[in-house]
């Protein structure tokens, strides 16, 4: 769903860690980035520096695994976002959205309603598996953020798939959606968002738009 693709997270990296990856294949470096982020993530985030959150997030961000991700969105914000900075606040919204997997899904379900499938079975399938309580956090987290903070079209779309599928889940199906729903009336919003911003660079709004339609939102 090309309209849905996310953006790379941006990591400087620092010179000796460049180093470290044009030496993997003789050095075992790769064994040791992963010792070192799997060390990183079981840290106390209310030890750490502002610098070391971000760092925190950007290193759960890159390893791509949902567990991780969920892992490093419990630890940020289990004592409150308040004192978390703009872009912590992105990166939160981001470990959410990758630690509910909910790309994949979209994408899915993105494709079916691309070829012009029934895409029912597929949203009430995936809306069995959704975290609700993640999915309101982070969407809570999204709706904060001031425009232009750096919250992508792809992070409004996915959020708004996400609230979506809870909304299907507690419906009991998606044929059972009445528009109403307060999940639903939220994933509007998002979903609105990201077409303004799709619609602005210049990007095709018709996948989110149709993707949006089947939740009645």
């Amino acid at each position: 769903m090309k309209t849905m693709k996310r953006q790379a997270v941006s990591i400087h990296v620092p010179f000796a860690a460049v180093v470290c990856v044009a030496a993997l294949a003789l050095s075992g470096c790769e064994q040791l980035f992963t010792s070192n982020l799997l060390s990183s993530l079981r840290r106390d985030p209310s030890t750490m520096t502002s610098e070391q959150k971000t760092a925190y997030a950007q290193q759960a961000l890159s390893s791509g695994d949902p567990a991780v991700m969920k892992q490093a969105f419990d630890a940020l914000t289990s004592g409150g976002t308040s004192s978390l900075t703009t872009q912590q606040k992105v990166y939160a919204v981001e470990l959410g959205v990758g630690a509910t997997n909910i790309q994949s899904t979209a994408a899915r379900i993105g494709a079916q309603y691309s070829a012009g499938q029934d895409t029912t079975a597929a949203i009430n399938s995936a809306a069995g598996s959704i975290d609700p309580a993640l999915v309101s956090q982070t969407a809570a987290l999204l709706a904060a953020l001031p425009s232009g903070a750096g919250a992508t079209a792809s992070d409004y779309a996915l959020v708004a798939v996400a609230l979506g599928l809870t909304a299907v889940n507690q419906a009991g199906g998606v044929q059972n959606l009445t528009g109403t729903e307060t999940d639903v009336v939220q994933a509007k919003s998002f979903f609105d968002t990201s077409q303004a911003m799709l619609q602005a660079s210049g990007q095709s709004t018709s996948t989110v738009s149709g993707i949006a339609g089947l939740f009645k939102a």
